[in-house]
């Protein structure tokens, strides 16, 4: 049935899904993209042509992460349409790195970070692992891929991968503080919830912070699943599964805080 269905498809441009059918140039009219007509008539997951990482090779690597983590900032709508189920697992890790390294950077330089941090350190980190992972679960789940060509695995890799691309947002902690919610309080501005500080900081420039890039990281999100699915149900069910797992996230963090055997040199 699928492949019937494949094949059926006009020829369509990967970068702006303009439909190439008749065309007699060897670019696309609407984004200039050299056309390659075996890609342009093989199915959707595969036309995808990636971001700039996929298929980037040695020194090119680094600014390839670099222009495709940019994609995804502020070419969100662009970022889902070319972004590939197999795209490289060594990209979307070297972003969640980097980031971390950026997060903690700051402390380190000031020589702030003591053995009470280690406990800090593990908390966000089991938040944060909590959240990617109910994310990348969840959204796998709802959201088909438009050619429901992708199995299961293929999808959870697929929000596996953007989701640790979006880590990048944790570089910004150390300035205005991570987002928390735990359901119906939160120490940014959300619509639904009880304004409250949680541990750190809550001046204004902090709030506004933790608000902005809240509704950016989950903004990407939504985007990427509203693009690459066409169920009306799945799209709507993604906002409160977001926004449940950041609180997931954060009664994780709480219990690894409060039961986790850390050693006695970080108590």
């Amino acid at each position: 049935m699928y492949r019937k269905q494949r094949e059926a498809l006009p020829p369509t441009c990967p970068c702006c899904e303009y439909n190439l059918t008749g065309l007699v140039s060897i670019r696309c009219p609407e984004c200039g993209w050299v056309v390659d007509w075996d890609l342009a008539y093989s199915n959707e997951e595969q036309r995808r042509p990636g971001t700039p990482a996929y298929g980037a090779r040695g020194r090119d690597c680094l600014w390839a992460v670099l222009a495709a983590l940019g994609l995804m900032l502020f070419r969100p709508i662009a970022f889902a349409r070319r972004f590939r189920y197999d795209e490289p697992w060594w990209a979307a890790l070297m972003i969640a790195s980097a980031s971390c390294v950026l997060a903690v950077g700051p402390f380190l330089a000031t020589g702030q970070i003591g053995t009470s941090d280690f406990r800090w350190g593990v908390t966000y980190a089991s938040g944060m692992l909590a959240c990617i992972l109910t994310n990348s679960a969840v959204l796998a789940t709802l959201c088909q891929d438009c050619s429901k060509t992708l199995i299961w695995p293929q999808r959870f890799r697929l929000l596996l991968e953007v989701s640790l691309y979006a880590t990048c947002f944790v570089a910004t902690w150390p300035y205005f503080g991570p987002p928390l919610t735990d359901g119906w309080r939160a120490n940014f501005l959300f619509p639904v919830c009880t304004l409250d500080s949680f541990p750190g900081p809550n001046c204004d420039l902090q709030l506004l912070g933790r608000t902005a890039f809240f509704f950016w990281w989950a903004s990407i999100l939504l985007i990427f699943v509203c693009v690459r699915t066409r169920g009306t149900w799945a799209k709507i069910l993604c906002v409160p599964t977001i926004y449940g797992a950041s609180s997931f996230a954060y009664w994780i963090g709480y219990l690894t805080y409060v039961r986790f055997p850390f050693p006695s040199w970080c108590r």
